[in-house]
């Protein structure tokens, strides 16, 4: 017997189907469709948000859900789609991706990545942004895509060991 995963399972949920409504919404005013593979897929990240999933996974989870084949293309076409509208990121060193924590706001934050367990945390710290902004502009480098990824150990795992 399973005492209050129902429960847990709801209040999970809850986030999950705020998530989406606001998708929904911010695609409308970009006059941009939310189509259901890019729903179901998007769906699937906010169901795990602190675990990043490569498409291939994402593939099998969506193939799994909805009983149809998928194929890898419209997969990948989909999380570019999320991407492009802010609504995932993706975490380069994984190759893998996450529900963006700010949907419809570039993500200009840091990943924390746990090397044991797979978590993935997401902090945004507008200092650290400004400081990077700082650097380039003194070299003269213009940045056109940021990528911020730590690897190492989360507090979880530490205790572990």
């Amino acid at each position: 017997m399973r005492t209050g995963s129902k429960s847990a399972q709801c209040a999970e949920q809850a986030p999950a189907e705020a998530a989406l409504a606001e998708a929904y919404s911010l695609c409308r005013q970009r006059r941009v469709r939310l189509t259901d593979l890019r729903r179901r897929l998007l769906g699937i990240l906010l169901e795990q948000p602190r675990r990043p999933l490569g498409a291939y996974p994402l593939m099998r989870r969506l193939e799994a859900l909805s009983g149809r084949h998928a194929t890898a293309a419209s997969v990948y076409r989909a999380l570019e789609f999320l991407q492009r509208h802010d609504l995932a990121i993706r975490v380069e060193s994984r190759n893998a991706y996450l529900a963006c924590p700010n949907p419809g706001r570039p993500f200009t934050g840091v990943l924390f990545i746990c090397d044991l367990c797979g978590v993935s945390v997401s902090e945004e710290n507008p200092a650290v942004m400004r400081r990077l902004d700082q650097t380039s502009g003194s070299l003269g480098f213009s940045i056109r895509r940021q990528v911020v990824e730590l690897q190492g150990v989360c507090a979880r795992c530490s205790a572990i060991d």
